[in-house]
């Protein structure tokens, strides 16, 4: 049911594939030939991050969805989805100061009332900042997967390196080449294999929910 969404994770994961293969290492390898494949790595991280984000995003914007088309009581669904449907009323607490009392008081109404679940799809939540993995297992919780976020501990650290190495190209911190010359083309294929291998999980996870409907109660 998510396959639009596979496609597209899939033509990412090939972007990062594709500048991976251009990655040509060599013992008489050139200064220019290494500086290139330098750069080529620190892109790879930078696209293989990418990859991870939009399937993560898309997965849970899709499921919202799915659960806001099923037109169910709040009632019927797991608790824990409630702040989703409610995030727009917990907005109003956390912003209305002067009004804290009246709008728990909205909120706690709204919860006795016959509310629909209704959420925005574009909701993603967890803390902001880049993927890793307290912010996957979050979301987890919040949408109380069965099967367990990870099933491999040597995930956490890729998830890591992803989100250190990205986020210090993209904010000007370290150019590429500089992040690429730390690994070898041999690291880069086990990251990858390992993250296309987690997406493809993560879209089976999220699939399953949906089918089985493991949002009720």
């Amino acid at each position: 049911m998510f396959e639009g969404i596979q496609f597209e994770v899939a033509q990412r994961l090939s972007s990062a594939k594709s500048v991976l293969d251009g990655i040509k290492e060599s013992p008489t390898a050139d200064h220019e030939l290494i500086q290139d494949n330098n750069v080529y790595k620190g892109v790879f991280f930078v696209l293989l991050y990418g990859a991870l984000e939009y399937a993560l995003t898309s997965l849970v914007s899709s499921t919202i969805q799915f659960i806001n088309d099923q037109n169910l009581n709040l009632e019927r669904l797991k608790p824990r989805l409630y702040s989703l449907s409610l995030d727009p009323q917990c907005e109003g607490i956390r912003n209305g100061r002067s009004k804290k009392w009246i709008k728990q008081h909205e909120l706690f109404t709204k919860l006795e009332e016959q509310t629909v679940f209704q959420a925005e799809s574009t909701i993603f939540p967890s803390e902001r900042g880049n993927i890793r993995f307290k912010q996957i297992s979050f979301v987890w919780s919040v949408f109380d997967l069965q099967p367990p976020a990870i099933l491999q501990k040597e995930i956490i650290g890729v998830f890591e390196t992803l989100a250190d190495n990205r986020m210090a190209i993209a904010h000007g911190r370290m150019p590429p080449q500089e992040i690429g010359k730390r690994y070898s083309k041999e690291e880069l294929e086990k990251y990858y294999l390992q993250i296309k291998d987690y997406c493809s999980y993560v879209s089976s996870c999220f699939e399953n929910y949906c089918l089985n409907k493991e949002f009720l109660k």
